[in-house]
This record gives structure tokens, C-alpha cells and sequence, in this order.
């Protein structure tokens, strides 16, 4: 999966994905790396989880940390399994990074908690 930076990968290719692919919905989940928001691919109708990690002013020094980075590179060679969310694009757009997600229905923190959480067969 190609990063691509504000719009454009260095050469002047085309980008695989920007935010303007996609409508931005309701925020699903939130923690220290970012925000996670519902979201429709405008192409294909097709719900996808967009997560957005933080950078901003705040973390500009820092950067991208070492985490997000990781679970990138790693949903990226991971590819299309089962068992594994698929990264499907991943960019930055104003100076936050965006990963494009499988969109699940819940989460392992909430399946944990309650015990049980039916989940539709895939």
C-alpha cells in the first residue's frame, strides 16, 4: 500500500487514495494514536473505518510515532487474510495520517468486556 502525501506520491504518480475518495461519518472509536470514523468510499458505496492519526501542531516534532508506523507496515505486508483487517490505502492529508481499514462492527476492547459480542460471519 502506497503512502501517499497530501495527495501526491513523489514522482508525480497519481495517488492510490486521497480524503476526497471518501465521506467522513461518525466517530466509532477514539484513543491516544487518533480517531477512528465511519466512513463510504464515494467510488464504490463500500464502508470502510478511516483512522486518523494524530500528528497536528502538537506531535509535529515528533512526528508519526513509531506505532502507527508499525501497524502500517505491517496491515501493509500482511496483505488480505482472514483474520486481519485489510489496509486498504493509507495517506496523509494535513499533516495527519490516514489509514484506510476493513470497517467491523465492533472492537476486541468491547468484546472482551462483555463476555460476548455476536459477531455475523464474514
Amino acid at each position: 500500500v502506497p503512502l501517499v502525501v497530501d495527495g501526491e506520491r513523489s514522482g508525480g504518480v497519481p495517488p492510490a487514495a486521497s480524503l476526497a475518495d471518501y465521506e467522513r461519518h461518525e466517530v466509532v472509536g477514539a484513543g491516544t494514536e487518533g480517531v477512528v470514523y465511519r466512513g463510504t468510499h464515494r467510488a464504490t458505496g463500500a464502508v470502510v473505518a478511516l483512522k486518523k492519526i494524530r500528528v497536528g501542531a502538537q506531535r509535529a516534532q515528533q512526528g508519526v510515532t513509531f506505532q502507527a508506523l508499525r501497524e502500517i507496515g505491517l496491515l501493509s505486508e500482511l496483505g488480505a487474510h482472514r483474520n486481519v483487517l485489510r489496509l486498504h490505502a493509507a495517506f496523509v492529508h494535513h499533516a495527519n495520517v490516514y489509514a484506510v481499514l476493513d470497517f467491523m462492527c465492533a472492537d476486541v476492547e468491547k468484546v472482551v468486556r462483555a463476555g460476548h459480542v455476536p459477531l455475523p460471519l464474514a
